[in-house]
C-alpha cells in the first residue's frame, strides 16, 4: 500500500491566479517562453524558463532544458505554443545560471506576495474539465521510498544527465515547482470522498489554455485521516502518467523524504495519440517495402483518421494512407525465450498480429522497428534530427502541412495507445517507447508548488 501526506502548499494570489499560470514548462520552447511572458510579469514562465530573463534575443532552436520523454507530456498552449518539438541536443552548459535565475523569480514572486504558502498542510482537489469530461484528482506529498521500492511504477526511461539537472534546479530553488501526474485503480470509496469535498467553495475556478476550466480546493483537515487510510489500505500502487524525470529528480535529491504530485484514478484519464513527423527522403520503392508488413489503403482527408489499434495513418506526397499491420508468420520473442503469439482475422482474411509481447504489440514499436529503423534508418528516435513529434491535441494541418511543403516529409498519425497497455508495459517493469502517449487535459503550472524542506 501507499503512503500520502498532507503539506504546506505555495499558492498562487486568487486575484492574479490567471495572471500567474502557464502551460507545463515542457511544452514550449524558449521563444514561446518569450511570448508568454514578456509582456507578463505575474507569469510562472519567468520561473519555469528563466533564460527568458537572461538572452534578450532568443535563438530558434532554443529548447526548454528539462524536457521529458514522456507519455506526455504536449499540446498548443497560449499565443502559438506547439509541442511539435523534439530534444535533440547536449544539455546546455549554463543550467546553474538558470537554476539561479529561476531562484531569483521564484523568491521575488513570494516577497511581492504573488505566491503565498498556507498556514497548515493540507491535502488539494485539483478538478479539471476539458470538453465536457472532468478528471478530479488529490494532490498530496508521496514517498520517495515507494517510489525506490517500486510502488510508484515507471513506464519511461530517464536520462541521468536530465535528472541531474533538474534535480539541481529543486536544490538552488528550494521548491518542487512541478507535480508528478499519477494514477491508481479506482477505488469507489475516494470517489465518494472526492465528491463531498467537492460541495465546499473552491479555492480557485477559471479557466485557462485549450478552454480548460480548474478548480481547486484546500481539503478541510477532518478529511486527512480518510484520505491517509484509503490510500494505505486500498491503493496498493501508483503509477506515473507523467513527470518520470520529476520523479527521479525530487528522489535524487531526497531519497527519505517526499515530492508531490496530482494523483488520478484511471478511468478519469484520456490518452491522445503522439504522431510522428519524418524528415527524410524514402528510396524509390518505399511502398513496395511498406507492403511486406503493412496492407496499403488509400484514404480520403476526411477519413484518415486511423480507425484502430494497428492501423497506423500516413501522409505521403498529399495523399493520406491507412497501413495495417499483418503477420508472416514470424513470432514475437518473449523475454524468457519462448516465441508465441495469436492471430485473428480481419475482414480482408489477413492474418493479424496481435502480440503476446507487450512492447511488441504497440503501434509506436510497429512504427519504429518496421519502418523508422529498417526504411529510414532511425535508430535513436530521441535524438534523431529527421524525427519530430507531434502532440495529439495539435490540428490535422500540424501533420499535413509540413509535408505539403517539403516533399521530403513524411506524417504518420497513430492510434492512441490504451490506458491498459501503459499499465501492462509498467506492471512487468518494462519501459516504453518514447513519446507513446500524451494526456489531456494537463496540470497547468504555477497554480502550487511545495518548499523542498
Amino acid at each position: 500500500m501507499v503512503q500520502v501526506s498532507p503539506f504546506r502548499a505555495t499558492l498562487a494570489k486568487q486575484d492574479l491566479v490567471q495572471n500567474i499560470v502557464a502551460p507545463p514548462y515542457d511544452v514550449y520552447d524558449t521563444a514561446e517562453a518569450h511570448q508568454l511572458g514578456d509582456s507578463n510579469p505575474f507569469s510562472f514562465v519567468h520561473i519555469d524558463h528563466p533564460e527568458i530573463d537572461l538572452d534578450s534575443q532568443p535563438t530558434p532552436d532554443q529548447k526548454p532544458s528539462d524536457c521529458n520523454y514522456s507519455t506526455t507530456d504536449d499540446g498548443s498552449y497560449g499565443d502559438g505554443a506547439s509541442a511539435s518539438i523534439i530534444e535533440n541536443r547536449p544539455l546546455p552548459t549554463k543550467s546553474a545560471k538558470l537554476a539561479q535565475q529561476s531562484k531569483l523569480a521564484l523568491d521575488q514572486f513570494v516577497s511581492d506576495g504573488w505566491l503565498e504558502e498556507t498556514d497548515v498542510p493540507h491535502f488539494y482537489v485539483y478538478e479539471l474539465t476539458m470538453e465536457g469530461r472532468t478528471q478530479t484528482g488529490v494532490v498530496a506529498l508521496v514517498s520517495a521510498q515507494d517510489y525506490i521500492c517500486g510502488k510508484i511504477k515507471t513506464h519511461e526511461t530517464t536520462r541521468a544527465a536530465v535528472e541531474t539537472e533538474m534535480a539541481e534546479r529543486i536544490k538552488t530553488t528550494g521548491y518542487q515547482a512541478s507535480s508528478v501526474y499519477l494514477a491508481h485503480q479506482p477505488v469507489s470509496g475516494l470517489d465518494q470522498v472526492l465528491s463531498e469535498i467537492k460541495t465546499f467553495p473552491a479555492q480557485y475556478d477559471f479557466v485557462s489554455f485549450h478552454n480548460v476550466r480548474h478548480r481547486f480546493w484546500l481539503v478541510p483537515n477532518d478529511y486527512n485521516e480518510v484520505l491517509e487510510r484509503i490510500f494505505e489500505t486500498q491503493i496498493d500502487s501508483l503509477y506515473i502518467m507523467d513527470g518520470h524525470h520529476r520523479a527521479a529528480a525530487a528522489v535524487k535529491v531526497s531519497p527519505q523524504g517526499k515530492f508531490m504530485a496530482t494523483i488520478f484514478s484511471l478511468d478519469q484519464l484520456k490518452v491522445w495519440e503522439y504522431n510522428r513527423l519524418v524528415q527524410s527522403v524514402p528510396p524509390a520503392n518505399y511502398l513496395e517495402l511498406l507492403q511486406r508488413n503493412f496492407t496499403l489503403t488509400n484514404v480520403s482527408f476526411e477519413h484518415a483518421a486511423p480507425p484502430a489499434k494497428h492501423t497506423i495513418a500516413m501522409y505521403y506526397q498529399r495523399q493520406w494512407y491507412h497501413l495495417r499491420y499483418f503477420s508472416h508468420g514470424q513470432k514475437s520473442i518473449l523475454a524468457g525465450g519462448e516465441a508465441q503469439k495469436s492471430i485473428e482475422s480481419d475482414a480482408t482474411g489477413m492474418k493479424i498480429v496481435e502480440s503476446t509481447d507487450i512492447l511488441s504489440n504497440l503501434d509506436v514499436e510497429i512504427l519504429q522497428t518496421q519502418i523508422f529503423e529498417p526504411i529510414f534508418g532511425i535508430t535513436e528516435p530521441r535524438t534523431d534530427p529527421r524525427l519530430t513529434f507531434v502532440g495529439g491535441i495539435e490540428p490535422v494541418s500540424s501533420l499535413t502541412d509540413p509535408v505539403d511543403a517539403d516533399a521530403s516529409n513524411l506524417a504518420f498519425w497513430l492510434y492512441p495507445t490504451s490506458i491498459s497497455d501503459v499499465i501492462a508495459v509498467a506492471d512487468v517493469g518494462l519501459d516504453m517507447p518514447p513519446k507513446s502517449t500524451w494526456f489531456e487535459p494537463k496540470l497547468i503550472s504555477g497554480l502550487f508548488l511545495v518548499r523542498q524542506n
